[in-house]
């Protein structure tokens, strides 16, 4: 009694079977080999699919009928037409290339046809059957790699795992496993996990620059071989978020989420395209080559002028990362300490390579606060004020050494107050009434515009001068004088005399005056009961010592944010137009002092002028002259641009200390 054996075999082999091929089939059934040729494929039973050629054949075997059927294909062979060498003959018993179905056996007189319209239901059968068990007699060779020898239980099953393109093109070098098992790797594509015990297996390949997949394959007796298709979609490239133009962080400030421009550390993302989870996405940190200015360099770097101690200077941390669900992968950019220094980073999907993308730059910045405190003027005359305009221009000085001036919008006013003997009846003056707000200390510079401060003693007192002149009748010297008080007293005037013949005569108390009521002024000499008097043709010699006030336009110097301002001593030297310039000047030369310049230890310290620079140009000039128009680059400004202005280290700099 005959039954029918019906098997279907498709083809996905890259080489395609064509018209040229033929296939025979040996199939195993009670130990005994049948073999049918297919014959050749025509191109009516091929059909393209995702550029391959692929075929289904349904191939009937007539097997005599036994108690206990047990049929399992042994072998593929695919022989080219009129191949003769067994190089020219195909094994495929262990190329997946064919997957195959054997369905189970139907009975005499049924049709392939019905076979074909019964399929569902038998092959459910089958499956359930062999799930059990499959068993062989005879010691043939099995397609699932079992060997049988005598009665033998097979209860594994061969896992292939076939990793392409979507486009189905195979992909070399990737890395799979299979439930933890692995990593293999392979150069076509095909990776072969041998038998393995039936039940779901999680599959994950991965390769660089590919988005990586998992998927669920299962591998058990009823399909011998399984074949697992994993298709990784080829990471087309990587972007950085780029920074803004102009980006400024600084770096002086508390780092926190409601400020991002605060703090050394900025985070970086990078996005693969299309977004991929897994994908490693490896950073590169490129400073400016920012001439010998450059702190982020390494401590041999010749650029690195400022040497910065290692936890002062840029890094970038981790050095790669995998990207999330949505393709992002992220960095920590810690920027130098050092002004002005410029940083981007980089990103690259392979190790080693130079970015194929920018962040853009990140500009290291600090920032400073600062208010003012304004002095009114005598008798109702308004105030000495601190201009916008002013304002405005020492904003862009210290932006030349980057640094930024904020402006908390709080202004005071204090009662007018001629001269303080003492910069620190100044700065009292200053803080009285709550003058000073609590508004950012102490990352602030505190203003205060007043009238004059001219030291009664110590080293920028009043120095003894001597002048003299040939006085006509009108008694009033072309010399000119600036006395240090202004109470309208004799305190300035050391000596006075005139000379009579050879004889020096004293004058007389309250005879020599300044005239006019502050500022550099000349002096009236009054001859009345004196023994000579001037005429047009016989002047008379006259000589004075007076004590000379020190001109202080400003003050501020070491630990000290508080600084004064001298607006009144500027207009009595000159025009208010010409002092608002100036101003400006002593506004930015007076945060230099609070802020450490200059040292004596520096090469261009003026040891003439104590904490001055020798440069002429430099806002740090001894003397306030049109001339001085920044913070000199190769000294004042690298230094400036170096200062720690973190409140920690600002704290010790506020005069009267605050929390």
């Amino acid at each position: 009694m005959a039954s029918l054996l019906l098997v279907r075999l498709q083809c996905s082999d890259r080489e395609s079977v064509l018209g040229s091929d033929t296939v025979e089939i040996v199939a195993w059934v009670n130990g005994v080999a049948n073999r049918v040729n297919v014959g050749d494929m025509d191109a009516g039973q091929t059909r393209a699919i995702n550029r391959e050629i692929r075929f289904n054949h349904s191939v009937v075997v007539q097997v005599n009928e036994t108690t206990g059927l047990n049929a399992q294909l042994g072998e593929f062979t695919v022989t080219q037409a009129g191949a003769s060498t067994a190089e020219q003959r195909r094994q495929m018993t262990d190329d997946s290339s064919f997957d195959y179905t054997l369905w189970y056996r139907v009975v005499p007189g049924e049709s392939s046809e019905e076979v074909r319209g019964a399929q569902e239901a038998q092959q459910r059968e089958e499956e359930r059957r062999q799930a059990e068990r499959v068993t062989t007699t005879g010691g043939r060779p099995l397609g699932n790699g079992c060997v049988g020898s005598g009665a033998v239980e097979c209860d594994q099953g061969q896992l292939i795992v076939q990793v392409r393109t979507p486009d189905g093109q195979p992909i070399d070098g990737a890395t799979v496993s299979a439930n933890g098992a692995g990593p293999l790797s392979a150069a076509n594509g095909r990776y072969d996990f041998g038998l393995r015990p039936p039940g779901a297996y999680q599959i994950v390949a991965s390769k660089t620059g590919y988005s990586p997949r998992r998927v669920e394959a299962q591998a058990t007796v009823r399909k011998p071989r399984t074949v697992a298709e994993v298709h990784l979609s080829p990471v087309r490239g990587v972007r950085v978020a780029p920074a803004a133009p102009g980006y400024r962080q600084f770096v002086n400030m508390a780092q926190g989420n409601n400020a991002s421009h605060f703090g050394r550390q900025i985070e970086i993302t990078a996005t693969v395209d299309p977004p991929t989870e897994g994908v490693r996405v490896h950073f590169t940190l490129d400073p400016d080559g920012n001439g010998d200015r450059l702190a982020g360099a390494p401590d041999a770097d010749p650029n690195n002028r400022r040497n910065l101690p290692a936890d002062q200077k840029a890094s970038l941390t981790p050095a790669s990362d995998v990207t999330d669900v949505h393709g992002v992968a992220r960095t920590r950019l810690t920027l130098s300490t050092f002004g002005g220094d410029r940083f981007r980073v980089g990103a690259s999907l392979t190790a080693g390579n130079p970015p194929s993308t920018y962040s853009g730059w990140f500009t290291v910045w600090r920032m400073l606060f600062f208010d003012v405190v304004e002095m009114e003027r005598p008798s109702g005359g308004g105030v000495y004020e601190m201009k916008p305009a002013i304002l405005t221009a020492v904003r862009a000085g210290m932006a030349d050494v980057f640094i930024q001036l904020e402006d908390t919008g709080v202004r005071t006013r204090g009662p007018h107050v001629r001269n303080f003997e003492t910069p620190e009846a100044g700065f009292q003056w200053a803080e009285d009434d709550d003058r000073t707000s609590d508004v950012r200390v102490p990352q602030k510079l505190h203003l205060a515009v007043i009238d004059s401060a001219c030291p009664g003693s110590g080293t920028y007192g009043p120095q003894p001068l001597d002048e003299a002149e040939a006085i006509t009748t009108t008694g009033v010297s072309t010399f000119t004088i600036f006395p240090h008080d202004f109470a309208g007293d004799d305190s300035w005037l050391l000596s006075a005399q005139y000379q009579d013949g050879a004889t020096w005569r004293d004058f007389a108390a309250g005879k020599v005056r300044p005239v006019g009521a502050r500022g550099t002024r000349p002096v009236r000499f009054d001859f009345s009961g004196a023994t000579v008097a001037p005429t047009a043709a016989q002047p008379v010699n006259v000589k004075i010592r007076y004590r000379k006030a020190f001109r202080a336009t400003g003050w501020g110097g070491s630990n000290s944010l508080h600084l004064l301002i001298c607006r009144g001593v500027f207009e009595d030297m000159m025009t208010v137009e010409t002092a608002d310039r100036r101003i400006v000047g002593t506004a930015l030369h007076e945060p230099g002092h609070a802020l450490g310049l200059v040292p004596a230890s520096a090469a261009w310290h003026d040891a003439a002028h104590t904490r001055h620079c020798t440069t002429n140009t430099c806002h740090m000039w001894y003397e306030n002259t049109p001339a001085r128009v920044e913070f000199h680059p190769a000294g004042c400004g690298d230094t400036l641009r170096g200062v720690d202005l973190t409140a920690a280290a600002l704290q010790p700099r506020w005069r009267f200390p605050r929390s």
